[in-house]
C-alpha cells in the first residue's frame, strides 16, 4: 500500500498537464478544498471542489488588504463533515476509466493533518461566482446566497 505525502506524490496519482518543479513539489503538502458554506447543488459543488483540488493552487493566508471589509458568506459545514467530504472528493477526482487510481482511491485512510478556514474571494460573472485566484466558476444558484445579497 503507496502512501501520498507531497503535491509530487498527488501528481504521480493525478497528473496535471503543466511543467512542475519535483523537488518544490516534494516540499508541498497536498491540499483539499472543501466549501464551507451552504450548499444547494451538492454534485455542482463537488465537481468545483473536485477542480480546485486537481489544480493544488496556492493560496494567500488571509485576505488581501484591499478585499478587507467586503460581503462574505458565513461558514457553515461542521468540521467532521468537511472531512468526510475529501474521501467522497478522492472518488469524484478520479477518471472514470482509470481502473489503477479507482484501486488506490477505494483503498485511501485519508489523514488530515492540517484544518484550516480559508478564506477564498469570488466575484460574480453573470450566472457565475468566479475564485479570484484561478478563476474557478460555480454557478450562483448552486450556492445558498441569501446572506450575500
Amino acid at each position: 500500500e503507496r502512501e501520498y505525502r507531497n503535491k509530487k506524490d498527488f501528481f504521480q496519482l493525478f497528473p496535471q498537464p503543466r511543467v512542475m518543479n519535483e523537488q518544490e513539489l516534494e516540499k508541498q503538502p497536498i491540499n483539499f478544498f472543501i466549501p464551507a458554506f451552504r450548499i444547494k447543488n451538492p454534485l455542482a459543488v463537488d465537481k468545483f471542489s473536485a477542480r480546485l483540488a486537481l489544480s493544488q493552487p496556492t493560496f494567500q493566508e488571509s485576505a488581501p488588504e484591499e478585499l478587507r471589509g467586503t460581503k462574505a458568506v458565513d461558514a457553515w459545514l461542521p468540521l467532521g463533515e468537511a472531512m468526510e467530504m475529501a474521501n467522497i472528493l478522492l472518488f469524484s477526482m478520479t477518471p472514470k476509466r482509470a481502473k489503477h487510481i479507482l484501486n488506490q482511491v477505494k483503498s485511501a485512510d485519508l489523514e488530515l493533518i492540517h484544518k484550516d478556514l480559508l478564506w477564498l474571494p469570488f466575484y460574480e460573472a453573470g450566472i457565475y461566482l468566479r475564485e479570484l485566484h484561478t478563476d474557478l466558476a460555480i454557478q450562483k444558484n448552486c450556492i445558498e446566497l441569501e446572506h450575500f445579497k
